[in-house]
């Protein structure tokens, strides 16, 4: 090969070359060779960082998926993005059983805080605080083929996330990034409250980000060290006053009856069907009657507190000196005799405890109420609504103040037959099953309850309201009450 040999022998000869064994390179030839490996190695070192950072941004994604698929259907309350995630994805050095673990907790956790807010809990340490008394509810009835389809797809969405994370390893620079990025954005949305919660200016109607645990560490520190929030004294109702009335009437009676689940109908025709159960014109002919709406917050035991004594809060919070705030306890003071009732057990979020504080004399409970009637209810199975509703009738007379809580129509329900012409309404205003089922057993507690009433000699001053909304889960039926405000019916003796 003369040709090739005259060449390389050419070039060695050339000024200023560089020999690279027996081959010689011009300078300018060396150069372009280590740009070209310089450019190789940052474009691989972007491409490298670009992965890492789509591959975070999918962990996350894919460990909130399981949230959002659920949201389409179930009245879920919560942050796009739940920033306690990054835990598991820091964990792994320690291996994919640690990473799995920290997942699974933090989901419970997360679709804890998501039915604290459904069953109407002002926490998700008030919901926790609850578990002591899950012994008492009927848990067969919350086993249901959705509640399997939703531990389908958060199995599903495990064995994806493991698989992904097995795979996907983002350096810790790369996640605190990822963090950093979107915590900026959830601060300048304007939902990076202190508990990552919600904001009231929002520059977007999302909640960009929050953290289960920063909220339960915050909500658990203020309980330790007594900060949490005090009962809240509520503006007080012109038109119900049962101490004035009591004061005018000495002989007199009062009865108040708060309904487990009586939340304000959307639908105008199904709330004036559901009203027109206990105001009928028999009951328009011997009381004044009034049909009010009240804002309501929290769960059953809020609504005691809010018709008892016109406060807002929890009851673990309330004290002695509210108590005697309270209008039971006032009217005692006005030598009426004070009976409270509930067809469950006492123990249940500790009624047998807090009911006397709040100036009952006689509390009735399962414990303390002999019969051998048949249980009524689904979840809370206990007595029967019509006969506490006799038996409350059986207490009253002159100078007694009676309080009954009902029980049957709590969620989830036991399914009952649906009354033909409610049949017929739900089907035209495009009722769900579910809606038409409670406005069928509320119904049925509000007629029992006139029934009792009109078959009463000495007429007492009545109040009967709804507690909260009710807590369904699918998000057609929630919507199909008023979220803000319950009914309340106040009928004064003509």
């Amino acid at each position: 090969m003369p040709h090739v040999e005259r060449t390389i022998k050419h070039c060695s000869n050339t000024p200023n070359s560089t020999t690279l064994g027996s081959i010689h390179l011009h300078p300018e030839a060396n150069l372009v060779n280590q740009r070209n490996s310089h450019s190789y190695s940052a474009g691989k070192q972007r491409h490298r960082i670009f992965s890492e950072i789509a591959g975070a941004v999918a962990l996350q994604a894919i460990l909130n998926l399981p949230f959002w698929l659920l949201t389409i259907r179930y009245s879920i309350v919560r942050p796009i993005l739940n920033a306690d995630f990054i835990v598991a994805l820091l964990a792994a050095p320690f291996g994919i059983a640690i990473q799995i673990a920290l997942v699974i907790l933090i989901w419970l956790l997360d679709a804890a805080q998501s039915m604290s807010f459904i069953y109407h809990f002002s926490s998700a340490t008030e919901f926790f605080a609850s578990f002591e008394f899950a012994k008492h509810l009927g848990w067969r009835h919350f086993v249901t083929i959705e509640a399997f389809v939703v531990l389908f797809v958060f199995s599903c969405c495990l064995v994806v996330a493991a698989l992904f994370m097995k795979r996907v390893k983002p350096r810790r620079l790369v996640i605190f990034c990822v963090f950093t990025i979107v915590t900026t954005a959830d601060i300048v949305n304007g939902s990076g409250a202190p508990l990552m919660l919600d904001s009231h200016s929002l520059r977007l109607p999302y909640n960009i980000q929050g953290s289960t645990a920063l909220n339960l560490g915050i909500q658990i520190t203020q309980a330790r060290t007594g900060s949490a929030k005090p009962l809240a004294k509520l503006d007080p109702l012109p038109a119900v006053n049962p101490v004035r009335w009591a004061e005018q009437h000495p002989s007199g009676s009062i009865l108040i009856i708060l309904v487990e689940s009586w939340g304000l109908n959307s639908d105008p025709q199904l709330a004036d069907w559901l009203r027109g159960k206990l105001v009928n014109p028999s009951i328009l002919s011997k009381w004044r009657v009034q049909n009010l709406t009240v804002p309501f917050r929290g769960a059953t035991t809020a609504g005691e507190l809010r018709i008892l004594c016109g406060l807002s809060g929890h009851y673990s919070r309330l004290t002695a000196a509210q108590g005697q705030d309270c209008l039971v306890e006032k009217v005692h003071k006005l030598g009426f005799e004070t009976i409270a009732m509930h067809g469950f057990t006492g123990n249940m979020f500790n009624r047998i405890s807090w009911w006397p504080v709040l100036g009952f004399s006689k509390t009735l409970f399962t414990e303390s109420i002999p019969t051998i009637t048949p249980k009524c209810g689904g979840s809370f199975q206990g007595l029967c609504d019509n006969y506490m509703l006799n038996l409350a009738k059986s207490e009253l007379g002159p100078r007694k103040l009676v309080y009954l809580l009902t029980l049957n129509t709590h969620l989830p329900l036991l399914a009952l037959p649906i009354q033909q012409d409610l049949i017929d309404l739900c089907a035209r205003r495009g009722i769900s099953e579910n809606v038409c089922q409670l406005t069928s057993q509320l119904g049925a507690v509000l007629s029992t309850a006139s029934n009792v009433l009109l078959s009463l000699k000495d007429l007492p001053y009545t109040i009967v309201a709804g507690d909260h909304s009710p807590p369904f889960l699918v998000n057609k039926d929630r919507l199909a009450f008023n979220q803000a405000l319950v009914p309340m019916l106040v009928l004064e003796p003509n």
